[in-house]
């Protein structure tokens, strides 16, 4: 019975490590745009950082935003190649009520920290559009799973809080 236990608590553990790995950059970009950093003297006006998210890979982007063009953008990957960015959640009432899920029309989720403690905008993010249509959550949440359904959400508030939680 040991090897069971085992094998389960080390899937949790991996999703957990991918969702706290998300949390981290998260703020990592939070902070750059809450100092202003800009590693473009041509960047003008710096709008912030963005992290942008899609369903069903490993993998996400971090960059800046100047004016009207993205730079420094960064693929970063997630620690285990079993986990996955699986939804997007409206968590606007968690934890009062239950997070519901958003169908991305566009397909990715686009969070852009505005510079110095602006707070943060949400987008339905498409290749084909500057940013994406805006979306009017006061919070959004990011889940992490692996196949056998071990989930983890990370929880982004407009203001700016961060948090993680095992599910929503």
């Amino acid at each position: 019975m040991m090897i069971p236990s085992y094998l389960n608590f080390n899937r949790n553990q991996e999703v957990k490590q991918a969702g706290l790995f998300i949390k981290n950059i998260i703020r990592d970009t939070q902070n750059r745009s809450q100092s202003g950093e800009k590693e473009l003297s041509s960047c003008s006006p710096l709008v912030g950082f963005y992290g942008q998210f899609s369903t069903g890979v490993n993998t996400f982007l971090t960059g800046g935003r100047c004016a009207a063009s993205d730079f420094d953008t960064l693929s970063n990957k997630l620690p285990s190649n079993k986990v996955t960015i699986s939804a997007f959640y409206n968590a606007s009432s968690y934890p009062t009520a239950a997070c519901s899920e958003i169908a991305m029309n566009n397909g990715s989720l686009r969070l852009m920290f505005k510079t110095i403690n602006q707070g943060v905008d949400f987008f339905d993010w498409n290749s084909g559009s500057d940013m994406g249509t805006a979306l009017s959550y006061t919070k959004i949440g990011i889940e992490v799973t692996n196949s056998a359904g071990s989930k983890y959400v990370i929880i982004i508030g407009n203001n700016g809080e961060i948090y993680d939680i095992t599910g929503c």
